[in-house]
């Protein structure tokens, strides 16, 4: 399921370098979550996406500390057509049962947790066996952080009480209670319009063109994402 979603995004993204606006349809069964894949990995290179169910089944639940994330999330399942429990609740204590779930979603979560392994912990918990999580965090060995730092730019969200960076292995660590494991680096620079004068020149005009040029498989583990698609392990056959 992950291959074909990241190879569907890689497919969108090399006939459509610029990132702009996409509507995906989500089918069900693999063909939703190939569906669900290509969705982050565009959304994680920039480009504006919307979900659409071709089904009425799914059951959908989102939480979050903000009442006001709520309510914009409530907004935004309106205008889709969508229906879904949506409430205020802590990651690291949810209230749900164990194995409620057949995927766990949480982008760009973890980095911002006081106690991001008991928000795995729990995303572990309330998934079904065999069932799927996704995450994204900030990758501190990334090309983003390492410009920041020599361009002295500060990074979006650098305020935030707690932000914290990880490495490939720092993040494979922290996702440890899963059976499997896949970490894909995502979110490559492209030329911006946020800055101006010579940073914004130097950043457009050459950075961009030439980190670009460099083989993909030699810069990829620099991406500034790190998507993550864990499963958790099934349940054990019974004997016989």
């Amino acid at each position: 399921m992950d291959a074909a979603g990241v190879g569907l995004a890689e497919v969108v993204r090399q006939w459509l370098p610029r990132p702009g606006a996409v509507v995906v349809f989500a089918g069900k069964g693999h063909n939703a979550g190939d569906a669900f894949v290509l969705a982050g990995h565009l959304r994680t290179a920039g480009w504006r996406v919307q979900v659409r169910l071709t089904f009425p089944a799914l059951r959908l639940t989102g939480i979050d500390l903000s009442q006001t994330a709520i309510d914009l999330a409530g907004k935004n399942f309106a205008g889709l057509g969508l229906t879904g429990d949506l409430r205020v609740a802590d990651g690291e204590h949810l209230d749900f049962p164990d194995a409620s779930f057949d995927v766990v979603y949480g982008h760009g979560v973890l980095q911002y947790a006081a106690a991001p392994e008991r928000i795995i912990a729990e995303a572990h918990r309330v998934l079904k066996p065999g069932g799927r999580g996704i995450f994204m965090v900030y990758n501190r060995i990334s090309w983003l952080n390492a410009l920041s730092k020599v361009m002295k730019v500060a990074l979006e969200h650098e305020d935030a009480p707690v932000l914290k960076k990880y490495s490939i292995g720092e993040f494979k660590a922290l996702l440890a209670p899963f059976a499997e494991t896949r970490i894909v680096p995502e979110r490559f620079p492209v030329k911006s319009r946020l800055h101006h004068g010579w940073k914004a020149m130097a950043f457009n005009g050459l950075f961009v063109g030439t980190f670009n040029a460099l083989p993909r498989p030699l810069v990829r583990p620099l991406g500034w994402h790190l998507m993550a698609f864990c499963t958790k392990a099934p349940r054990p056959a019974a004997r016989g």
